[in-house]
Parts: C-alpha cells; structure tokens; sequence
C-alpha cells in the first residue's frame, strides 16, 4: 500500500507548578531561551496567567500547570532545540515538583486510495462481532495501542479525521505518537533531563512503527 506520513505537530509538554513571573522576557534571554531579535521579529504575550512566545523553530507556551514546546515541523536539529530550550529550564528550576513529561509526535497519514479502502485494510478485523455491525462502504476505522518503552509508556492512536489542505477539506489517517514519563517524589532530575535527551531514540521507534504501517 502507498501511504504517505506528513509531520504535522511534534511538542513536548513538561507538567508541573509553574511561577508565571519567572518567564518574563528578560529571564528567557539572559537563559538562552529566545534572543532578542526573537521578541522583535514574533509576538510575544506576558501575564500573570500566560508566557508565550515564538521564535523560528518553535513556540513555547507556560500556563501555571505544563509548559509546551511546540516545535515546528521545519526545524533542523530537535534534539539540540529540546536540549537548549527544555533540558535548560528544568536545570534552571530544579526545585520545582515536577509530574509528568510527555513527547507527542503526530503524522496525518494519506495515499492514492480513500480514508475508507486504506483505513479498512490497516485495521478491520472481518471475524470480529463489532466490525460486522460497521462493516459498510462508508466505515472508516482506527485503532489504538499502547506499551512500555525506553521507561515510560508510549500510547499510539490511529485516527481517520477531515483536514484542510491547500484551502481543500481533504482526508487521511492521523497518527498520534504519546512517549509519557509519570514522575513522582522520588523521581530526580537527572531522570527527567536523561529522558528529554532520549528523543531521538523515540524518532527511531515512531520510524519503525510508520515502517510496519507500509509493510
């Protein structure tokens, strides 16, 4: 089967309590954050609620429970970006509690054929009560998989969805690769820091799942 995988969202979501008035313009500089000519060039929003700002490669937003690196599907050298933007500031506040750290690496998958035909032959299960009840031309299906790698839990869902390209309502398969650390009060922050300098290991394991779809 044809399928094509089109990088649409990868971020990295690190959950804890957050003191919004740490991430002011001039603490995200003087870190290596953003630079200055990032503040000039892109918006940049400050509140007691809200830090937000944007700089080439990625934009990064800090709510009082998570903060997001969203990293744009252009950019060059993720694990250096993750590695200067994220691993600085959880070195930067150590003594936060932190929960949770996520990685979401997400692909609209499409081919030649429609959502229905390509969709029916990566999941249907024809001998299964359920798929007989959904067993029309106009069915489309997905599937959802979970399993523990590289410490923490990978969660993948498989879902047909309508999206616009070019202005065009087209449809495809998105693909939703979650990597979730859960942390606790034993966890160090060696652990946290050694897992976001693993993402790479985790592009080599979405790669072969994305394989195993064409195959």
């Amino acid at each position: 089967m044809n399928l094509e995988f089109k990088n649409i969202e990868l971020t990295v979501v690190i959950r804890a309590q957050f003191n919004i008035s740490i991430f002011n313009q001039f603490w995200l500089v003087e870190k290596g954050i953003f630079s200055q000519i990032d503040f000039q060039e892109n918006p940049y929003t400050f509140t007691p609620l809200i830090s937000q700002g944007e700089s080439k490669f990625f934009h990064l937003t800090v709510v009082p429970d998570r903060l997001i690196l969203n990293i744009k599907p252009d950019a060059e050298k993720v694990q250096k970006i993750i590695s200067d933007k994220t691993v600085k500031i959880v070195e930067e506040l150590p003594h936060l509690r932190y929960t949770a750290i996520g990685f979401n690496h997400n692909y609209i998958c499409t081919s030649e054929d429609n959502v229905e035909n390509v969709s029916r032959a990566l999941f249907f299960s024809e001998n299964k009560p359920l798929s007989k009840i959904f067993d029309t031309p106009d069915a489309r299906y997905g599937a959802y998989y979970s399993k523990d790698f590289l410490g923490c839990r990978l969660k993948l869902d498989f879902k047909p969805v309508d999206y616009v390209k070019d202005e065009i309502l087209e449809a495809g398969i998105r693909c939703n690769f979650n990597y979730h650390l859960q942390l606790n009060d034993n966890s160090k922050i060696q652990d946290i820091i050694e897992f976001l300098n693993r993402w790479e290991e985790m592009v080599k394991e979405t790669n072969i799942i994305l394989k195993a779809l064409k195959d």
